[in-house]
């Protein structure tokens, strides 16, 4: 397969710990990290105005961007639903591809980007991707069958 062309921007998503997100801009082999702990209840909203100070910071308008990698497993329901919309939102308004990489135990962020680079390398455009639940959502009680 044919390398990525380094002059192109990737973002980088990762919203499936808890209390931080984690966003990345690649650039060729640079990567420029923004991380932000934040309050659980706050975390949904800190991860936009991350994606946009990040972007603002290295001059990289949305149309330099040329695909996004998100994590999509496993995590927690919320946390992860946050990245996968933000992923595919920005993906389908800018018509560029989203690759959605599994998360694993002892495997670094470098790697988890080098994984997602490699797979951008097959998408030539959007479809949109679903997350992978560490388990059934757990939203409200259930209702005794009658």
């Amino acid at each position: 397969s044919k390398p990525l062309n380094p002059i192109f921007m990737y973002l980088f998503i990762d919203t499936a710990i808890r209390d931080m997100n984690c966003i990345a801009l690649i650039k060729g082999k640079k990567i420029f990290t923004k991380k932000l702990s934040s309050d659980p209840a706050k975390k949904s909203g800190d991860a936009l105005f991350q994606i946009d100070s990040l972007l603002k910071k290295n001059h990289v308008s949305e149309q330099k961007l040329k695909g996004i990698i998100v994590i999509a497993g496993p995590g927690q329901f919320s946390s992860l639903r946050t990245g996968i919309i933000y992923a595919n939102t920005f993906g389908f308004a800018l018509k560029i591809p989203v690759v959605g990489i599994l998360k694993e135990d002892g495997v670094g962020r470098d790697e988890l980007t080098r994984q997602g680079l490699a797979l951008l390398r097959k998408k030539k455009r959007f479809y949109p991707i679903a997350p992978l639940y560490g388990k059934e959502p757990n939203i409200t009680t259930p209702k005794p069958l009658v």
